[in-house]
C-alpha cells in the first residue's frame, strides 16, 4: 500500500472517530442535561448549596472566635490552632516594577507571549531570537 493510500485510510477512519466523539460529547451533554433537569437533582443541588452555605457560615463564625480567644490568651479547642502566617498587604504594582526594574531584576518574568510576538513582528534583535519556519502537516476538521 502506498502512503497516498495509506493516508487516505486513515483520514477516513479518523472522520469516523471524530464522529463518534462529537455524538458522545452531544449524548452525555443530554444526558446531564436531563439529569440536572430532574427534581432529585435539584433537590440535592438546593440541599449542597444550603449546607455549604451553613458549613462557611460556622466556619468563619468557628474562625472569628479562635482568634478572640487567642488574643486574650486562652485556651483553644484541640480540633482548632491558630497558626502565624506572612501576608503582604495590598501594595501599588507599578511602583514595585519600576523598582525592581533598577533595584531587583530577579522578580521580573519576561512575558514570553508578548517577546514571541515581538520577535515575529521583527522588534526583536537577531541576536536575541529569530524567526524560522517549520512545516507542520494539518489535517482538515471537516472530513
Amino acid at each position: 500500500m502506498d502512503y497516498l493510500t495509506e493516508i487516505e485510510t486513515m483520514l477516513d477512519n479518523l472522520k469516523v472517530f471524530r464522529a463518534d466523539i462529537e455524538s458522545a460529547k452531544a449524548e452525555k451533554a443530554k444526558i446531564m442535561d436531563e439529569v440536572r433537569a430532574s427534581i432529585g437533582y435539584s433537590l440535592w443541588d438546593a440541599k449542597q448549596a444550603d449546607a455549604q452555605l451553613f458549613a462557611d457560615g460556622i466556619e468563619a463564625k468557628v474562625r472569628e472566635m479562635a482568634l478572640q480567644l487567642a488574643d486574650a490568651c486562652a485556651e483553644l479547642p484541640e480540633r482548632v490552632k491558630v497558626k502565624m502566617f506572612s501576608v503582604i498587604p495590598p501594595y501599588d504594582k507599578a511602583s514595585a516594577r519600576e523598582w525592581c526594574f533598577a533595584n531587583f531584576r530577579p522578580a521580573l518574568a519576561l512575558d514570553e507571549k508578548t517577546f514571541e510576538k515581538a520577535v515575529k513582528d521583527g522588534n526583536i534583535p537577531p541576536e536575541l531570537a529569530t524567526v524560522i519556519k517549520e512545516a507542520r502537516a494539518q489535517i482538515a476538521t471537516k472530513l
